[in-house]
């Protein structure tokens, strides 16, 4: 393969490739949103106890007409409960997965960078290391600390609030609340998993650039 069928055919892998770190970007944003309106929907539930249950036994009672018992309110509220603590570990996960995929496809684009610059013969393409990756750093950094310190407040109180509301409560709630429990260990676990592969990524990208 000639330099020139070469380069181009380099040149193409980087375009797809930063074609797909832009996508990357755009879904993590579009996760973290959902995460915080979970987030949002946690937090109303811990100052109106009911909100959203009370709404799904109007349509319950709408389509039955008849009112619940006891028993059937509880498991609507640990339903509801148990539906969030499933959505935000589903979120999580993603935006943690795609967080590593960014910084992985971001080192990738650098390395593809310095090996058209070199069959080149100069800084012809350079935006991802040059311009983009101090800012895509600080950001990145930026961005998790914020996450993490608006997530663990509200989960932490918000399973506190359940543990105490369950108490004396039918069986099925405590169901519910083991989901819950079991959502939050998943959560942990992975953010744990994730802020060391993180870690891991930035020594790596750090070491790369101090080798240029």
């Amino acid at each position: 393969m000639n330099a020139d069928k070469c380069c181009d055919l380099i040149y193409d892998h980087y375009k797809d490739t930063s074609t797909r770190l832009s996508d990357e970007i755009k879904a993590r944003l579009r996760f973290a949103a959902y995460i915080f309106v979970i987030l949002g929907s946690m937090v109303l539930e811990m100052y109106q106890p009911g909100v959203f249950s009370d709404v799904l036994h109007g349509l319950l009672k709408k389509s039955t007409g008849s009112e619940a018992t006891n028993f059937g309110q509880q498991a609507v509220v640990g339903f509801v409960n148990a539906l969030l603590w499933v959505l935000l570990a589903f979120f999580l996960l993603q935006t943690f997965l795609r967080s590593l995929e960014i910084e992985r496809y971001a080192r990738y684009l650098r390395k593809m960078e310095s090996q058209l610059e070199e069959m080149l013969g100069g800084r012809f393409i350079n935006r991802e290391r040059e311009f983009k990756a101090p800012f895509f750093r600080i950001s990145s950094l930026a961005f998790m600390p914020m996450f993490f310190f608006s997530v663990a407040p509200v989960v932490i109180i918000k399973f506190y609030l359940e543990i105490r509301s369950t108490h004396g409560e039918p069986l099925i709630r405590w169901i519910f609340t083991l989901v819950d429990a079991a959502m939050l260990l998943i959560i942990v676990g992975f953010g744990t998993a994730f802020v060391f592969s993180f870690a891991q990524q930035i020594r790596q990208s750090s070491a790369d650039n101090r080798r240029k």
